[in-house]
């Protein structure tokens, strides 16, 4: 409506503020921002060559949490973790003053370039449960960077648990000597570039337990590695993904010390070589691996799909899986039906060991405390069979149908119901993470996930405030699967309360069937 309402008697807005939270100052660390609405900032473009500048974003520092915002109609980019200083030839002592951020519980969406970047400073950093949605749709820019999430130069990155819709633009786009990179429990839709972009890297980089959906109506389905070394897919599932892209040039990404920011050399990657997939579900269609040095496929189940040339025990099965899915305002569910050759095909247990390491990335599959991955949990945080895991990111999968609702972001509404935390690390330990996930697909079925480091209380309430029942214990360091069954939950909206030491988390819940 441009030319044709009245600017007269039109509502007009004029920004000329380049961000709403942003120091001017370098090394303002230590930070945490909780539950602002952040919009309408006039960031300019954020080239990995310029200072990169969001709605919100540290400049250059460490140890932010930025949790529970909205953050919406930046000119450019949402969130920026990026540069502004230069990289000396060997790192330095540089990256011990940046990175190490958490982004969390967000909705991001309605930005004109990005949704989260950064350039080397998002080192250690965990982007986690957020909506970014509605990226670049107006297409105000050209230009390589457009995307929902990008990173340039990061090392022990952990991009899970968020999901990524409406983006006319790339969904993560993972460029230029990315290390240790993990993206793991994200759901993607209608993404009209790539759904994935991996760009000048030498590895290693983890997908696992995600979930891509492409089509006609739901943008390109493809997936794009372009001289990227060392990526391994497992454990996924690929809806109606029609195209695997592989492209070469010549570029020299750098390599780090494994877990540091120090630079320990520059070198060309191989030819989109060390790639792995196994453990996935391919729907209709399938992503595939190319017969290079050390590519390897297996154990994947491929339903009205083509079968990869160099996957070894694959399955092909004809039947229709009828998968549908249906957004809601935070969340989606997915529905499909499996046969038996889910359930009868035999997957290895993804880790270090299966693998072994790779001769030419500067550090292996490893946490970024250097304890080797072992892929051992699916998308919801529940354990898999170690001799024997489910295919795909469901390890409760079963034959027949099986529909699943997963959500992310914050609650918003009254503000008692907002997450209230202290800091997520105190002296090491890892206390309860707003990380708290829910399936909840009937009564019996209704599990809540939280990491946890010691005695918990887990309170159930509905809509109204009213107190439906508990559950307290002590659970083990790590994440914790706890049942409500037996509360007679019916259909509806309930809150899960955690308490733990004086903090707690509270995410609503919905059931969608007795």
């Amino acid at each position: 409506d441009t030319w044709t309402k009245n600017p007269n008697t039109e509502m007009t807005e004029i920004n000329v503020r380049h961000s709403c939270f942003y120091p001017k100052d370098y090394e303002k660390n230590y930070i945490t921002v909780d539950g602002l609405h952040l919009m309408h900032s006039a960031t300019r473009w954020a080239s990995p060559s310029e200072e990169q500048v969001g709605v919100i974003g540290p400049n250059q520092a460490r140890n932010w949490i930025i949790q529970n915002c909205i953050v919406e109609y930046g000119k450019t980019a949402g969130i920026s973790i990026g540069k502004p200083f230069p990289l000396t030839s060997d790192g330095g002592t540089a990256w011990e003053k940046v990175g190490r951020h958490i982004i969390r519980n967000n909705i991001i969406r309605n930005c004109g370039q990005s949704g989260i970047l950064g350039l080397y400073q998002c080192f250690g950093s965990v982007i986690e449960n957020n909506l970014i949605e509605k990226i670049h749709l107006n297409r105000t820019f050209t230009g390589a960077e457009p995307s929902a999430i990008k990173f340039h130069l990061g090392v022990d990155v952990t991009i899970r648990g968020n999901i990524i819709r409406d983006v006319d633009a790339m969904g993560i786009w993972i460029d230029f000597a990315n290390q240790g990179t993990r993206i793991s429990g994200n759901i993607f839709q209608r993404i009209w570039w790539s759904h994935l972009e991996f760009e000048q890297n030498h590895g290693p980089i983890l997908v696992d337990n995600n979930i891509f959906i492409g089509g006609p109506s739901d943008g390109n389905g493809r997936i794009r590695i372009h001289s990227t070394d060392a990526l391994i897919m497992a454990h996924n599932l690929f809806y109606n993904i029609n195209q695997t892209q592989y492209e070469v040039d010549g570029r020299t990404p750098k390599k780090f010390a494994p877990h540091t920011g120090i630079i320990t050399g520059t070198s060309v990657t191989g030819n989109n070589t060390d790639l792995k997939s196994y453990n996935n579900i391919f729907i209709n269609n399938t992503v595939d691996i190319h017969n290079e040095a050390r590519c390897a496929a297996g154990n994947n189940l491929y339903y009205n799909a083509p079968k990869m040339a160099i996957d070894t025990n694959g399955i092909v099965d004809a039947s229709n899986t009828g998968f549908t899915y249906q957004l809601d305002s935070m969340g989606i569910t997915v529905q499909f039906t499996t046969t038996g050759s889910a359930i009868n095909l035999k997957c290895p247990l993804i880790s270090r060991s299966f693998f072994g390491d790779f001769p030419n990335t500067p550090q292996q599959l490893e946490y970024p405390n250097g304890d080797p991955i072992i892929v051992d949990k699916d998308i919801f945080g529940n354990k898999r069979n170690a001799s024997s895991p489910r295919v795909g990111p469901f390890e409760n999968l079963t034959t027949g149908k099986n529909v699943y609702r997963i959500g992310t972001g914050p609650y918003i509404g009254d503000a008692t119901t907002r997450i209230v935390r202290k800091d997520t690390e105190k002296n090491g330990s890892t206390f309860i993470d707003s990380k708290l996930s829910i399936q909840a697909l009937n009564n019996k079925e209704s599990v809540v996930n939280f990491l946890h480091d010691g005695s918990y209380k887990l309170s159930v309430i509905n809509k109204k405030g009213q107190f439906i029942g508990q559950r307290a214990g002590l659970g083990n360091i790590g994440l914790n699967h706890i049942s409500l069954e037996g509360m007679n939950l019916n259909p509806g909206v309930y809150f899960i309360k955690v308490e733990h030491q004086g903090d707690y988390v509270i995410r609503r819940m919905i059931i969608t069937q007795k």
